[in-house]
């Protein structure tokens, strides 16, 4: 989020990001891969780079703002997917 902030200027303050998102449906199709410097867990793809897909006309700052959002999330499930499935699952998971 600070890179979309920082280097795009899609947003001045962290607070705006909440009514930027939530003037969305959905991400219409607008995902990012926030690759910056590799993959981390579980991937650990040092060679993998940043991107943002699914970018059509009608596509505007808050999809990417959302994308960028979003994929901290699906980070996080990525990595919440590698435990067991016979472990006792959370019923929550929160990502900080």
């Amino acid at each position: 989020m600070k890179w979309v902030k920082d280097n795009l200027e899609l947003f001045k303050n962290f607070s705006e990001v909440e009514d930027l998102v939530k003037s969305l449906k959905d991400n219409e199709g607008v995902y990012m891969v926030p690759a910056f410097s590799g993959l981390g867990a579980p991937h650990w793809d040092t060679y993998a780079r940043a991107a943002v897909v699914g970018l059509s006309r009608r596509s505007s700052r808050e999809h990417v703002v959302r994308a960028a959002l979003e994929s901290t999330a699906y980070q996080g499930v990525d990595s919440f997917l590698l435990f067991p499935p016979y472990q006792k699952q959370p019923k929550t998971v929160e990502v900080l």
